[in-house]
């Protein structure tokens, strides 16, 4: 089963990169051990919900206060991944993205008030690639 998750989040980051037009760097892996991953980014919730495309079995996103950011916990033997849904990851990405988390931790995953598995209804991205013909409307017979 987690060759099969691994092998799920490589898919997802390939055909992510593709659709984004541009170089993505193959993804990092990162294993927390019986530990959970908790990862804090200096991102809201709502913006990482808004502007990343999450895949994984547990990605519980909870609001940190302090820093107006939010924290990323993967638990329940599962693991988590994500991309900007515009653009690639970058040094100059603040939130943590294109690493695959993974623990072994038995604790159940936490619940939350985000959900990063929401299907958007919208595409945020501007178009990437110029027409290839004009509309038909618009040419002369």
């Amino acid at each position: 089963m987690k060759l099969f998750s691994a092998l799920a989040l490589a898919a997802f980051w390939a055909q992510s990169a593709d659709s984004q037009n541009s170089p993505q760097p193959p993804p990092e892996q990162i294993f927390c051990g019986s530990q959970a991953c908790l990862i804090d980014t200096p991102i809201s919730c709502d913006t990482l919900i808004k502007d990343y495309i999450f895949q994984g079995s547990c990605c519980s996103l909870q609001p940190i206060p302090g820093i107006r950011g939010c924290r990323v916990e993967i638990k329940a033997g599962g693991n988590c991944f994500w991309l900007p849904e515009c653009g690639v990851c970058g040094d100059a990405d603040p939130s943590e993205c294109n690493k695959i988390y993974t623990t072994t931790t038995s604790d159940a995953c936490p619940a939350s008030d985000f959900d990063p598995f929401a299907n958007k209804t919208e595409a945020t991205c501007p178009p990437t690639l110029a027409p290839t013909m004009a509309p038909e409307e618009d040419l002369d017979p």
